[in-house]
C-alpha cells in the first residue's frame, strides 16, 4: 500500500486552551479510518486540519503529489435555489461533468435531477453531499459525521459505497455498528494516550479489546511504578550522607521514576473519567400489568395516514425500537403516546395516573440565552433527584461538566453538551414509561455505552426512536416497524427488520406475492439451483491441512498475548501497540481459517 497523505506533531490550541498535540497519521490506500473521542477532543478540528481547512500551531501535513481529496463537513451548506443536479455537476471532474453528476446522483438515490435542494430533508441533504464527493473521484475521503440525518437505508447504503470503494477514506462518526461493518483502522483521539491517540488495526470490536488490554496493563504498570516510587522514597527519607556519583544517580533515578508514575497515573485517571456521566432514570415502580394499550390505533399528519391499525400492549420491562425510513410516522406515534398529538383513529388507553417522560430531538427546545446552571438547576442552587437534595455544581458534574463552565450560555454547548442537558432533565423526572426521540444524536461514544446500561437497568417502559443499531439491538426486546404508508410488522431484531424491508422492496417492484401476516416476515423466495461445484485435489489438500493450520495460527495468537503481558514490553507503549497490531493480524488470521475451513466442508459435502 502507498501512503497518499500523512500528518506528524499536529499541534492546535483555542485560546488558552490546548486541544489537542503531538497528533500523527498516515492514510494509505485501501485505508477505511475510524476516527473516534470523547466530545471536546477536537475530531472535527483535525479532520478540517487534514483537509487544509484549518490551520495548525504546530506540526506539518503532506499529501502526496497528484493525491486529490475530498472533504464532506458535518454540517451541509449548499446554494440557495439550486437544483440537485446544480449542486453535484459544480463538484465534478472531468470533461463531461453533467453526465458524471447524472450518474453520481443515479447510485445516491436521486429520481429527478431538477429537484431542489431547499426541500430536501436532512438525509437526503446528505445524500447529495456523499454524492458530491463521489463525483470527484478521490483517492481519499474525509467524511465528518456521515451517517446524520441518514435512516437505517442510508447508512446502509453509505456503508455499502465505503466498502467497496476506490479511494482510501477517514470518517468522524459515533455509529458503533458502522464502525464495525466498515473500518479496517480504530483511532482515538484522547489527551490520556502518549502521542495523543491510540491506533489499533482492525473493526471496532478489536479495537474495544485491545484497548481494555492496554489500559489494565498501564494498571498493572502504575502499580508495580507505584512499588517502586515507595522503596525510593524510604531510601530518600533516610537521608543522603554523601554526594558520590552514584547516589546522585540514585536520586535522579528517583525523581524520574516518580515522573513516570505522576505520567501514567495521569493517563489512568483520564481514561477512567471517560463515559462517567451519572445517568440513573427514575422509575415510579410502577406494579401495573399494562402501561398503555392501542386498538386499531391509527395516525395520521395532515392527509397522510402514517399508522393504520397498530395494537400494542406496553408493559413494565418492555423496551421497544421504533424503525423505519424517514417521514414513516415514528415522532409521530411518540406524539400520540403522550398525548401531544390525537390519534387519527383507535384507541389508545393509558393507566391511570401514568408518568410518561419525553424525550424530543430537538435541541432548540433549550433557551440559548439561559446559563448552563439555570438550564441544569432551573431555581436555587440544588435540585431534588430521588428524594435528596443535590448542589447543582455536583450535578453538572455527574453529566461531565466542569463547575467553572457553569455561568456559560447554552448556545455556546456543542451538540453532544446540549444532548447531556436534556438527558439530565430527563433523568430527574420518575417515569412509569420513557418515550426518547434520538437520544443518542451527537453524544459520544462513552457516554452512549453509559446510556444503554442505564436503559437496559430501567423497569418501566420504553419505546425510542433511535438510528443507532448496536444501542437497538443491545437495549431494545423488540423493534415496531413502520413503513410509512399505514403498514406496520412488530419484530425481534434487526434481521427480521431487514427481511421485512427486503419484501416490502419486492413487493413495491411487482417482484412479490401477497402480504405477510402480522408479526411475521415472509422467508425469501428460493435462488435458481445452482450446479455443485468439484472439489478439486487442490482444495482436498488445502482441506485435510487446515486444522494444522489453525492450530499453528492460534499458537502464534497465544505467542504474542504472553508478549502483550511481558512487564518489559508493556512499559513501552510503543513496543505495546507494534504488538497489538501483530496480534489483531493474527486473530484475523485464524478467522480467515475458520471461515476458509468452513467453505470447503460445504465443497466436500457437496
Amino acid at each position: 500500500m502507498s501512503n497518499l497523505l500523512s500528518c506528524r506533531g499536529v499541534e492546535k490550541w483555542f485560546g488558552t486552551r490546548r486541544l489537542f498535540e503531538g497528533l500523527g497519521l498516515t492514510i494509505a490506500s485501501g485505508d477505511r479510518i475510524g476516527l473516534i473521542g470523547p466530545n471536546g477532543a477536537g475530531k472535527t478540528t483535525f479532520l478540517k486540519i487534514l483537509a487544509g481547512l484549518e490551520p495548525l500551531d504546530q506540526g506539518e501535513v503532506a499529501i502526496t503529489r497528484d493525491v486529490h481529496l475530498a472533504y464532506l463537513p458535518q454540517v451541509d451548506v449548499f446554494p440557495e435555489g439550486a437544483t440537485v443536479l446544480d449542486v453535484v455537476q459544480a463538484a465534478a471532474r472531468g470533461d463531461d461533468p453533467s453526465t458524471a453528476a447524472q450518474i453520481a446522483l443515479g447510485k445516491a438515490g436521486f429520481s429527478d435531477p431538477d429537484q431542489k435542494v431547499d426541500v430536501l430533508s436532512g438525509g437526503w441533504r446528505k445524500r447529495l453531499g456523499v454524492a458530491s464527493v463521489l463525483v470527484q473521484e478521490p483517492d481519499v475521503v474525509l467524511l465528518d459525521e456521515p451517517t446524520n440525518h441518514l435512516d437505517l437505508d442510508g447508512v446502509e447504503w453509505l456503508e455499502g459505497i465505503l466498502a467497496r470503494a476506490h479511494f482510501a477514506c477517514c470518517v468522524v462518526t459515533h455509529d458503533r455498528f458502522f464502525l464495525e461493518q466498515v473500518t479496517t483502522r480504530i483511532v482515538e483521539i484522547a489527551p490520556h494516550y502518549p502521542g495523543g491517540s491510540l491506533q489499533i488495526p482492525g473493526r471496532y470490536s478489536v479495537f474495544l479489546e485491545r484497548r481494555a488490554a492496554l489500559f489494565e496493563t498501564q494498571l498493572a504498570q502504575e502499580s508495580r511504578l507505584a512499588n517502586k516510587v515507595r522503596r525510593e522514597v524510604e531510601w530518600l527519607k533516610r537521608g543522603v550522607r554523601g554526594r558520590g556519583t552514584k547516589k546522585k544517580d540514585r536520586i535522579d533515578a528517583a525523581h524520574s521514576l516518580m515522573g513516570d508514575l505522576a505520567d501514567v497515573s495521569a493517563r489512568n485517571r483520564a481514561q477512567g473519567k471517560q463515559g462517567t456521566a451519572e445517568l440513573a432514570f427514575s422509575g415510579s415502580g410502577r406494579k401495573t400489568r399494562a402501561l398503555l394499550r392501542a386498538d386499531g390505533l391509527c395516525v395520521s399528519r395532515g392527509d397522510n395516514e402514517l399508522i393504520r391499525g397498530l395494537d400494542l400492549e406496553l408493559q413494565p420491562g418492555m423496551r421497544v425500537g421504533l424503525v423505519g425510513p424517514n417521514g414513516s410516522g415514528k415522532s409521530s406515534l411518540l406524539a400520540a403516546f403522550c398525548e401531544e398529538l390525537a390519534p387519527s383513529g383507535g384507541t389508545l388507553k393509558r393507566a391511570k395516573l401514568l408518568q410518561t417522560v419525553i424525550f424530543h430531538q430537538d435541541r432548540d427546545r433549550l433557551d440559548p440565552e439561559t446559563t448552563l446552571q439555570r438550564a441544569l438547576c432551573p431555581e436555587g442552587d440544588s435540585i431534588t433527584f430521588q428524594g435528596k437534595p443535590i448542589h447543582v455544581r455536583a450535578w453538572a458534574e455527574r453529566f461531565g461538566f466542569d463547575r467553572d463552565r457553569l455561568k456559560m450560555l447554552v448556545g455556546g454547548l456543542s451538540g453532544g453538551e446540549r444532548a447531556r442537558v436534556l438527558i439530565a432533565e430527563l433523568v430527574r423526572q420518575p417515569a412509569d414509561l420513557l418515550l426518547l426521540d434520538e437520544p443518542t444524536n451527537d453524544l459520544d461514544l462513552p457516554t452512549r455505552e453509559l446510556l444503554e446500561e442505564r436503559l437496559r437497568e430501567f423497569k418501566g417502559g420504553l419505546v425510542i426512536v433511535t438510528h443507532d443499531r448496536w444501542l437497538l439491538s443491545e437495549v431494545c426486546t423488540e423493534l415496531l416497524a413502520l413503513g410509512g404508508d399505514g403498514e406496520w410488522r412488530l419484530l425481534a431484531d434487526l434481521d427480521q427488520w431487514k427481511r421485512y424491508r427486503r419484501e416490502r422492496k419486492k413487493a413495491a417492484s411487482g417482484g412479490g406475492g401477497g402480504k405477510t401476516p402480522k408479526g411475521e416476515v415472509a422467508a425469501p423466495a428460493p435462488g435458481p439451483k445452482r450446479s455443485k461445484k468439484k472439489f478439486s485435489n487442490k482444495q482436498r489438500r488445502e482441506w485435510e491441512g487446515m486444522e494444522a493450520a489453525i492450530e499453528a495460527a492460534e499458537g502464534e495468537v497465544e505467542r504474542l498475548t504472553e508478549v502483550t503481558n511481558d512487564p518489559v514490553i508493556s512499559a513501552d507503549h510503543t513496543k505495546l501497540q507494534a504488538v497489538c497490531e501483530e496480534l489483531s493480524s493474527a486473530e484475523g488470521e485464524v478467522e480467515r481459517l475458520y471461515s476458509r475451513w468452513g467453505d470447503l466442508e460445504k465443497l466436500q459435502q457437496g
